[in-house]
């Protein structure tokens, strides 16, 4: 500090950056407008319940996530289809 005056570098280090806005831009409206989905596996170890994949659901507008544990990758549908109906149960929305 020279004069009462901080030097550059002390100015910067008090400094304060504002935050970063969110990583996420929502791309719907409404929940289950767009539902992102992925597939992970084979894993070299099953699980408990023998799952050796797994499958993601993700709401984009609530950002709910299901995540379900598979045997075999062909057991995508089956998840896919109990998803929907779960949707379909517990709320008056429907898959666009």
């Amino acid at each position: 500090m020279k004069n009462g005056k901080l030097c550059d570098v002390c100015q910067e280090a008090k400094g304060t950056k504002n935050p970063y806005g969110s990583p996420f831009k929502l791309k719907s409206k409404k929940p289950l407008e767009i539902v992102y989905s992925d597939v992970c596996g084979p894993f070299p170890v099953e699980s408990i319940t023998r799952a050796r994949y797994f499958v993601t659901f993700i709401d984009d507008f609530t950002r709910y996530t299901v995540v379900v544990p598979l045997r075999s990758k062909s057991d995508v549908f089956d998840a896919f289809k109990t998803y929907v109906a779960q949707v379909r149960w517990n709320t008056s929305n429907r898959l666009v």
